[in-house]
């Protein structure tokens, strides 16, 4: 049964007329109109499955409130008052756009803005309320638990009598009452609010203390923001109990699947309602001037992206014996002794021409804990990238730099806590990083939002991509070696085939540019070498016959040469889904080419392929006689002669009768 409750609809009689029209005879569709009891209104919402309120505007949100006490899953307008209890954790928040009003509607006047909800969506989510019951009802379980939390008596109790002895405090004791709104004489009004986002998961050990330290800002104008990727340990349970005891502070706690890091921040981002964004992870801790000494130097001028400062480095204890913890800890120590000349403010172009940018660590500024970000800046230059996981922030400041001015404050402002369980540890032990490191530099070479960086920069990224690469691939020479020795050895192929597989991904993500680069440095050693350990003369397995597969089906003029040295790392020239005589040859790969085209296998695998790999031959020879050496250039004509005298196996022409 779909039931729509509406009310004052004689003043509608168009848009009533409409609505019953569209209902027509559906017999489980039903309208009821006009002003029902209390009693009335609270059964509905009782025994209803789903509450769906598409707003434009709400004052409170009382009906969505009171349904989702009741445990149901509301659909809502993501806008307006409501938000201050419903988030993505509890309800169903529906995309709005917002518009000017056209005409005058009761106390909204022509010109107002107001949300447009988009209904195609609201529609989406009333299908999957629908059809995935069960998850709808432990989001409605967790709308119950928050509403009572966010909305009991006791927490509202204590923000009314919070106010009251503010108001009583301003007004000596309520005999002297301006006549001006009490909350623009409140002190902490005249300074801009400041959203700190908590990014949480399991973090029960640490989570206490940073809260307090966000607790004990002597900054007051806050409002504090728990994020949580769906903790199974006391996380939240410590949150709750710190949110009971502070009820003079906005704080609000948002449970939700698990987003990741990346997700997390960003989601953290979208919820936030301050001007500036302070992130604090959940197991560092904040100064208690941090945020008024940020803001200070933040609010001195409007062109500043960024503020950020020194911060103390604690060793966990416990941690003194972990080796990677206590590397850690000595290679943190003093970020901002990296940069050759750090001013209060300067521009941040001005950072990226430091000669030692890229030089000793490459993060100079900290992590999300060390700054305060002005929430228009993620509008401009967007979030965190979620492609990246271990150096997402060095890439965010380094986008900020690129356009606006960046800020310091020489004074140590939060601490930083090293402990085995972090994720900055798991990361460096999983062996991730360096894979990171690579997308982070082709992202700085290719990615047009770091065209505000100077060619030299640029360079310095190719070569640490290259080492990289290769550092990748410094297992190569001994499984080339091994195998050569010991063919049969099915662990040596297994880790050859999965180099193969890494390297053929590794060409493919390159551009024109990079492939041309990197193929006559780090990355054309690594292909020859595996090229000619004699890989290509096992059988394909079957996971390998569907790779080839979808490269033959995807061949692009755009990308042709990496699909070419791709497809050459598992087959052989004459078995090429495309035509050579069409391919141009760049200088760059023109004697390997030649190389590549001649070879065969050593075994023939099935029938017919003698033949065909011979007619391949004569054709090659026939064509480079009369249409490459006899119209090119001397320069060609001497190096195809070179390599026919040199290079050329001659074995290749043994099965071929000229």
């Amino acid at each position: 049964m779909f039931l729509i409750k509406s009310s004052n609809s004689q003043k509608f009689p168009r848009d009533k007329s409409r609505l019953i029209n569209s209902i027509g005879d559906f017999p489980n569709i039903k309208h009821i109109d006009g002003y029902l009891s209390k009693e009335k209104i609270n059964a509905l919402l009782y025994h209803c499955n789903c509450y769906v309120s598409l707003h434009r505007a709400e004052g409170f949100g009382l009906t969505m409130a009171e349904a989702m006490f009741y445990g149901k899953p509301v659909i809502a307008t993501g806008y307006s008052s409501n938000t201050e209890f419903m988030n993505v954790g509890n309800s169903f928040l529906v995309e709005y756009e917002k518009v000017a009003i056209a005409d005058n509607y009761g106390p909204y006047k022509q010109g107002d803005i107001w949300a447009n909800p988009n209904i195609e969506h609201c529609a989406n989510l009333m299908k999957y309320v629908f059809n995935n019951s069960d998850q709808a009802q432990k989001i409605g379980l967790k709308a119950a638990e928050d509403i009572k939390s966010l909305l009991s008596p006791e927490t509202m109790g204590k923000k009314i009598k919070t106010r009251l002895e503010y108001i009583a405090q301003v007004t000596e004791n309520f005999t002297n009452i301006p006549a001006t709104k009490l909350f623009q004489s409140s002190p902490s009004k005249k300074f801009p609010l400041v959203s700190i986002c908590i990014p949480t998961y399991n973090g029960e050990n640490f989570i206490r203390a940073a809260i307090n330290s966000a607790l004990s800002q002597t900054y007051s104008n806050l409002e504090i923001i728990i994020s949580d990727d769906n903790s199974t340990d006391k996380t939240l349970e410590i949150a709750k109990s710190l949110k009971s005891e502070n009820p003079q502070i906005e704080f609000r706690i948002i449970c939700h699947q698990n987003y990741g890091l990346v997700g997390n921040l960003n989601f953290c981002i979208s919820q936030a309602r301050g001007k500036y964004i302070k992130f604090l992870f959940q197991d560092d801790l904040l100064e208690k001037s941090c945020i008024e000494e940020l803001v200070k130097i933040a609010e001195k001028d409007s062109e500043i992206g960024l503020v950020f400062s020194r911060r103390r480095v604690i060793l966990e204890p416990g941690a003194e014996n972990n080796s990677t913890c206590v590397a850690a800890y000595r290679g943190t120590q003093d970020l901002h002794k990296d940069w050759s000349n750090l001013k209060t403010i300067q521009s941040g172009k001005y950072l990226l021409l430091d000669p030692n940018l890229m030089k000793y660590r490459l993060n100079k500024i900290g992590e999300p804990t060390t700054v305060l970000i002005p929430k228009t800046v993620f509008e401009k230059i967007g979030l965190f990238d979620s492609s990246l996981t271990q150096v997402l922030d060095i890439d965010m400041w380094l986008r900020i730099m690129g356009n606006y001015k960046i800020g310091f404050v020489d004074k140590p402002l939060s601490q930083l806590r090293i402990h085995p369980r972090q994720q900055t540890q798991i990361n460096l032990t999983s062996g991730k990083n360096p894979q990171d490191y690579q997308r982070f530099y082709q992202k700085i070479l290719e990615n047009p939002v770091y065209s505000f960086l100077a060619p030299e920069v640029k360079e310095t990224a190719r070569k640490k991509l290259g080492f990289l690469l290769k550092q990748e691939f410094s297992q190569l020479p001994n499984l080339v070696e091994q195998y050569r020795r010991f063919p049969a050895n099915e662990s040596v192929l297994n880790n050859l085939r999965k180099l193969r597989r890494q390297l053929a991904e590794k060409l493919l993500g390159l551009s024109n540019e990079q492939l041309k680069y990197f193929y006559q440095a780090e990355i054309g050693q690594i292909y020859k070498l595996l090229l000619n350990s004699g890989i290509k003369n096992e059988v394909l397995t079957a996971s390998e016959k569907e790779f080839v597969v979808n490269l033959q089906n995807n061949f692009s003029a755009k990308n042709l040469w990496q699909h070419i040295l791709v497809f050459l790392l598992y087959r052989f020239a004459f078995q090429l889904p495309i035509n050579y005589r069409q391919a141009v040859l760049p200088k760059w790969i023109f004697t390997d080419f030649l190389n590549f085209i001649f070879a065969r296998p050593l075994n023939f695998q099935e029938v017919g392929e003698l033949e065909k790999y011979c007619e391949y031959v004569k054709d090659l020879i026939v064509y480079l006689k009369g249409n490459v050496v006899s119209n090119s250039s001397s320069a060609v004509r001497q190096s195809i002669a070179a390599f026919l005298a040199d290079d050329l196996d001659l074995n290749v022409l043994s099965c071929c009768d000229f």
